[in-house]
């Protein structure tokens, strides 16, 4: 009976997500108050998980985890000022570890990349909540050496190719896929396949030299430049992906429909009009957060299986 309460709940902060995106996308303001309003009509009257003591919080280890920490500490500061519980950061050295906590539950809230967040979903149940407005169009870059005289990714065959951890979406599944999409079949196109296990360490591996061509997060790359750790003078970037969704924030299944929604009007009411909410999203380079809407992961879902089959 607990089980298909939880699942209820769950189901019923889906929907309320998914009625406010559109809404959200026009003007956040005016449907604050409704999301509250409907989360408190649909809420039990006796929560069956307490409210936690604290909040453990969990980022996929993307880049180094100083330079992570340093990003999202205006953000998870202003989660526990705005939910009125400590906030405990939650490490992981590669996206294995980063899953294998998910499954031991010691990760309340996680920011998730997209292969992270389906596999999490299948195994673990977790709930989406919000994604930043950048995550609903990202994209990656194959950057190369600037004296690589190659225009196209067709040019770089029989080279060698590094991409991230083979769970990263923006760091292998979507370039793989783009790549497919092009003729060029990653495991026969190239000479070598290197996986380096995080976005900005494939990006310095084309800068030294230790792979031809990588594959990695567009906004890590960005980065990566303008800190001065990517010199444009060695490195240029030969293409960048279409656009796909990516990167998501979920909590992990027992909680409440009113905590749930708690989290996730922390998210929707940061605004660029607010002083201390700007430097919040200016830190993490969007413009605000909306709800999370299943469907925006239906066509990763696909692929994770797909690419699951590749060695």
């Amino acid at each position: 009976m607990a089980h298909d309460a939880v699942r209820s709940d769950r189901n019923a902060f889906a929907a309320i997500s998914r009625s406010l995106r559109p809404l959200l996308l026009w003007s956040a303001a005016p449907f604050l108050c409704l999301l509250l309003l409907l989360s408190t009509g649909c809420a039990p009257s006796t929560e069956r998980t307490p409210r936690p003591d604290k909040l453990r919080i969990g980022l996929v280890p993307e880049e180094r985890e100083a330079d992570i920490r340093k990003r999202y500490t205006p953000l998870t500061e202003h989660l526990s000022l705005r939910l009125g519980i400590p906030v405990e950061w939650v490490s992981a050295t590669n996206f294995q570890e980063f899953l294998q906590l998910t499954r031991e539950g010691k990760i309340d809230l996680g920011y998730y990349g997209g292969y992270t967040f389906v596999t999490a979903q299948r195994e673990n149940g977790v709930i989406p909540l919000a994604m930043a407005d950048i995550d609903l169009q990202f994209s990656s870059y194959f950057l190369v050496r600037k004296d690589n005289p190659a225009r196209t990714i067709e040019e770089m065959k029989g080279t060698r190719i590094a991409f991230g951890s083979r769970l990263s979406t923006s760091g292998r599944l979507m370039p793989r896929h783009f790549l497919l999409k092009r003729g060029v079949e990653p495991e026969t196109f190239f000479s070598e396949i290197h996986f380096t296990g995080a976005h900005d360490r494939t990006a310095l591996w084309v800068q030294e030299g230790r792979a031809d061509v990588g594959a990695l997060s567009a906004p890590v790359a960005k980065r990566l430049f303008q800190a001065g750790r990517l010199d444009p003078d060695k490195v240029r970037i030969l293409w960048e992906t279409p656009h796909f969704a990516d990167h998501v924030w979920a909590l992990r299944p027992g909680f409440s429909l009113s905590f749930q929604t708690s989290v996730l009007l922390a998210f929707l009411e940061l605004t660029l009009t607010d002083a201390g909410d700007r430097t919040i999203l200016n830190s993490l380079g969007a413009d605000g957060f909306l709800p999370a809407v299943q469907t925006d992961f239906d066509d990763l879902s696909r692929l994770v299986r797909i690419l699951e089959k590749v060695p």
